[in-house]
């Protein structure tokens, strides 16, 4: 990568409103049985670099558009901070190295921000990252290796890799999706910018699998019923006063969907949508299963591949008008940050992202003990949640912007109430 190039058509509002509480950085970790060799996880960053030299970029700022422009101090090993998916005090959050890879202890980790690649991405990089690093731990010979799912850190780099996908798509004369109403917030104080608050779950994939095919629905679906569940539990404990004026908006929670499935697409860059999911507690106290019901059956609506391209519709009109594409950056950041901040987290609640299973190269599993994925930090919408399977454990974990502890304790309680066996540890 020798050449600039401009963010992808998720990425180009998140410059707009990103700040040191609001990073758009988030992260996964993997959690090994015994501390790390950090030979050779060095020698395993290098290998990785080279596999996806796209990710070693920083954010630039041009006349009309920002870009990534290569840097050789990214996508680097850095010493690991407190509190994670947060910016050093004197880190820019415009000049912010976009990937960092941190080791500490047991646990390895890569940090990306939303500006260069989702969840599904950066899970393809971490998958031959944390493979790559187990292969050299065991004196496995790479070439010789196994690699099954996982993309080798020994293949060329391909093109199709960093291909932007929205702008793939014939969409003239499709209409926009309808914009959802506000959405409630729960009344809590916000931490300082710099802290992030992050509780994770460890539950027994079988057992919570069992749960799910029990009630008729999948993994994610049951998950995101918790997840509303427990918001819904928060909102019943504020006071009846304030309570009447929290509940005139729905509680919505927006659910990430990846699309590369259903295009058929190998990009490594953002390439996702968001699903809404919302209850009115004006009708009265919901059920679990009237919750799961619910989720159940919006989903299996919307994740139709019209609906979706309406939303794509949306997304990708501004960018390819003309007028728009000539105005200059700081009209742009203007227009992008109301736009953002108007159809972002005032529209929702809060987000759960269940990114699925993590795959290993064979023989490398059995040095990891589980991994995690924790979120963004948000602004508006104060606590979300992730999921992430590996072996028979899912990692459920809370990322929060608020020393507010009730929602932790309404989830992980309902999921204990399960006999599903939560084993907890936190930040």
């Amino acid at each position: 990568m020798t050449e600039p190039f401009t963010l992808d058509n998720a990425a180009k509002a998140w410059p707009a409103v990103v700040s040191k509480r609001q990073t758009s950085r988030f992260r996964l970790s993997a959690v090994f049985h015994t501390p790390l060799v950090y030979e050779h996880l060095d020698r395993a960053v290098q290998l990785v670099r080279q596999r996806y030299p796209w990710f070693m970029v920083r954010l630039g700022k041009g006349f009309f558009w920002y870009h990534l422009r290569e840097d050789p101090k990214g996508f680097a090993l850095v010493p690991d901070i407190r509190h994670p998916c947060t910016l050093a005090p004197e880190e820019s959050p415009i000049g912010q190295v976009l990937v960092t890879v941190h080791g500490f202890h047991r646990i390895l980790s890569i940090e990306a921000s939303h500006m260069i690649t989702d969840g599904a991405g950066l899970r393809e990089i971490f998958q031959t990252l944390v493979s790559c690093y187990c292969a050299l731990k065991v004196g496995s010979d790479l070439r010789k290796l196994e690699w099954g799912k996982v993309r080798s850190p020994l293949d060329t780099p391909k093109p199709d890799e960093w291909v932007d996908e929205f702008l793939n798509h014939d969409l003239e004369g499709i209409p926009g999706p309808e914009v959802p109403s506000k959405a409630l917030h729960l009344p809590v104080r916000p931490l300082p910018p710099n802290q992030y608050r992050v509780v994770h779950g460890i539950i027994p994939l079988d057992t919570l699998k069992e749960r799910a095919r029990t009630r008729g629905v999948k993994v994610g679906e049951y998950l995101g019923a918790a997840v509303l569940f427990a918001f819904q539990s928060c909102i019943l404990e504020v006071p009846k006063a304030a309570r009447r004026r929290l509940v005139r908006r729905p509680l919505r929670l927006l659910i990430p969907v990846d699309l590369r499935k259903l295009y058929g697409s190998n990009t490594l860059r953002n390439f996702l949508l968001g699903l809404g999911v919302d209850i009115d507690v004006r009708l009265g106290v919901y059920s679990f299963e009237e919750i799961l019901r619910r989720v159940h059956h919006t989903q299996q609506t919307e994740l139709d591949e019209k609906y979706l391209r309406r939303q794509l519709s949306r997304n990708v009109r501004g960018e390819q008008r003309l007028a728009i594409r000539l105005v200059p950056l700081f009209l742009k950041d203007l227009f992008l940050g109301i736009v953002f901040r108007d159809l972002g987290e005032v529209r929702h609640t809060a987000s759960f992202s269940n990114l699925g299973q993590i795959n290993l190269a064979p023989g490398t599993e059995h040095l990891v003990d589980h991994m995690a994925l924790v979120p963004p930090p948000g602004s508006l919408s104060r606590i979300n949640v992730t999921a992430l399977s590996f072996g028979n454990t899912l990692c459920l974990t809370v990322g929060k912007t608020t020393r507010y502890r009730r929602f932790d304790y309404h989830l992980f309680r309902f999921l204990a109430d399960q006999i599903l066996g939560v084993r907890m540890w936190t930040n």
